[in-house]
């Protein structure tokens, strides 16, 4: 039986162009977004607003994602 001595290098490169092509519509995503949905950016804020903790609390957080990027502003929060 032959195995392909190049496989892991194919996976990695494969593995690298999903994860830059993700990258890339997280990106659009982002950008698309706000521009969709009205007061997108108002809602988000709104949602940190009613979180009853300090923004320097250890709190644990779990992420349902759509908002991650806001949660990280509690530095000492885990996700």
């Amino acid at each position: 039986m032959k195995f392909d001595t190049n496989l892991d290098a194919k996976l990695d490169r494969n593995l690298r162009q999903v994860h830059a092509h993700f990258e890339q519509r997280a990106f659009d995503y982002d950008d698309l977004i706000p521009r969709l949905i009205p007061r997108y950016r108002e809602q988000h804020d709104l949602i940190l607003q009613l979180i009853p903790f300090e923004s320097n609390a250890n709190i644990k957080v779990i992420d349902l994602g759509g908002i991650y990027s806001k949660v990280r502003q509690f530095p000492t929060s885990s996700t």
